[in-house]
């Protein structure tokens, strides 16, 4: 990342605001419960990933 263009450096904070705006951490929290109670389906594996990556694309696309 280019760090000497401020806008830039704007969305980093931005970004991680609307984690905490939408509780994204309550949710990886609640991911991780159900991960751990049903580590052996690989659906779940599956779930998780797609998840945490649904939830980052999500808060980049707020902007």
């Amino acid at each position: 990342m280019d760090w000497s263009k401020q806008e830039r450096t704007e969305y980093v904070p931005m970004h991680e605001y609307m984690h905490i705006r939408r509780l994204d951490s309550l949710v990886k929290m609640l991911l991780i419960l159900v991960l751990c109670l049903h580590w052996y389906n690989p659906f779940v594996w599956i779930m998780f990933l797609l998840v945490n990556r649904d939830l980052e694309l999500c808060c980049d696309e707020s902007f």
